[in-house]
C-alpha cells in the first residue's frame, strides 16, 4: 500500500493490538476484517440484524420477523432507528472486490459530528486534499503510545534522518520500538 497512499514515501506502523485498543479508550470501538466478497456480505448483514433486532430484552416478546409485526408504533420507531444503525455498521466493514488485496483491518469510533441539543462534544472534522479532493477525517489520540511495537520506513525514505529521527523520537519518550527500513523494491 505504500504507492497507494504514500508515493512510496511515510511509514507503517505495527501496534500491540490489546494495548492499542485500550489506548484510543476501549468503548464504542468496532473493528475486524474488511469483507470483500459479497455473497459473503450478503450473508452477513440480515444475519446480523436479526441478532441484534431479536435477542434484545428489551422486546423480549419480538423473537424473529413475524412477532415483529405485533410491536408497538413507538417499539417499531425505535427497531428501525437501530435497524438503521446496524446496517451502517455493517456498512463500514464491506468493500468491493476489487479492493481485496488491500486485506484491511478496520477500527471503526462511534462519534457525534454536528452540535447535537446546543452541546459540542465530539471530535472535530478536518480535512484533507487527496487527488484534488477534500477529503473528511477525524483524529483519534492514542492515551498511551507504548502500543507501537515498530516502524518501517517507506522505500523512498531513504535518508538516514528517517531512520535516526525515528530512534531519537522514541528515545525521547523513553519507548523501545524497532525501526526498519522497507525492503521493497521500487519499480516502476
Amino acid at each position: 500500500m505504500w504507492s497507494e497512499f504514500s508515493d512510496f514515501y511515510g511509514y507503517c506502523i505495527r501496534f500491540d493490538f490489546e494495548k492499542m485498543y485500550k489506548a484510543m479508550g476501549g468503548q464504542f470501538i468496532f473493528h475486524g476484517k474488511v469483507i470483500y466478497d459479497h455473497d459473503e456480505q450478503i450473508q452477513i448483514a440480515p444475519k446480523a440484524l436479526k441478532t441484534s433486532l431479536f435477542c434484545s430484552e428489551e422486546y423480549p416478546a419480538i423473537v424473529d420477523w413475524v412477532s415483529l409485526e405485533s410491536a408497538e408504533d413507538e417499539q417499531m420507531d425505535r427497531m428501525a432507528d437501530w435497524a438503521s444503525a446496524i446496517c451502517m455498521l455493517c456498512n463500514m466493514f464491506f468493500k468491493k472486490k476489487c479492493f481485496e488485496g488491500e486485506a484491511e483491518y478496520r477500527f471503526v469510533f462511534m462519534e457525534l459530528h454536528e452540535k447535537i441539543g446546543g452541546k459540542m462534544d465530539s471530535l472535530p472534522i478536518r480535512f484533507r486534499i487527496r487527488n484534488e479532493s477534500l477529503v473528511p477525517y477525524v483524529e483519534k489520540a492514542l492515551s498511551d503510545i507504548s502500543c507501537i511495537e515498530s516502524v518501517t520506513v517507506g522505500p523512498k525514505n531513504n535518508t538516514d534522518i528517517s531512520i535516526e529521527g525515528l530512534r531519537w523520537f522514541y528515545r525521547s519518550k523513553h519507548l523501545e520500538v524497532e525501526i526498519k527500513r522497507s525492503e521493497m523494491p521500487l519499480r516502476y
